[in-house]
């Protein structure tokens, strides 16, 4: 039947890998046939894709749609929050369904969602509210939080953004302050060490 062909062509797209890029005609399957995916939380992030976000009836269609479809687990809402989803309304959408994260699943994953921090197109945004509180609430968490960050200080692109969170972090934490500040002194200590190591060797 007509369904089962339509049926047969969004399963084959759905079985894409993340890295595989949709061609326009895909596009247009996902989003004519829209309606039959809204139970598919697996088909949320290629159907985000297919939307064309310079077209403002698309877009706010998209944002009704989110509110229907079937909810992703965390672990499928990290993907959209990769480079390739630049809208603020779907990385908030994305940012909410990590609520639910377990904290020794968050820290597991806090050096992926460090890394997507330089996607977003504010510094402060739904993401890195995220994270801060998290890391405010886990030692843990806060641990991997400020270490993942520090380590990206050297990329200029970044580093007014990591720079921001860093210090809402350290004033946030209280008694803990002096502990990391002290670990954040040896570390520099050791960069500059072996700095000049490097040069005494060439």
């Amino acid at each position: 039947t007509t369904l089962a062909k339509r049926m047969k062509e969004i399963d084959r797209i759905l079985s894409y890998d993340s890295l595989t890029r949709l061609t326009p005609a895909e596009k247009k399957t996902l989003w004519q046939e829209r309606h039959l995916l809204v139970s598919h939380a697996n088909a949320l992030p290629k159907f985000l894709l297919s939307v064309d976000y310079q077209d403002h009836s698309q877009v706010l269609q998209c944002y009704g749609l989110l509110t229907k479809w079937e909810k992703p687990t965390p672990e499928q809402a990290i993907e959209m929050l990769d480079a390739r989803f630049t809208d603020p309304i779907v990385r908030s959408y994305a940012v909410s369904r990590l609520d639910s994260l377990k904290d020794e699943d968050c820290e597991q994953i806090a050096l992926q969602l460090c890394q997507v921090l330089k996607y977003e197109a504010y510094h402060d945004s739904a993401l890195a509210r995220f994270l801060l509180r998290r890391a405010y609430r886990n030692d843990k968490i806060g641990h991997r939080f400020f270490w993942n960050l520090r380590a990206e200080l050297h990329i200029p692109e970044i580093r007014e953004r990591y720079s921001l969170l860093l210090e809402g972090y350290v004033r946030g934490i209280g008694s803990k302050k002096k502990a990391l500040v002290n670990q954040n002194e040896v570390m520099n200590s050791l960069i500059r060490v072996a700095g000049q190591t490097k040069k005494e060797t060439y």
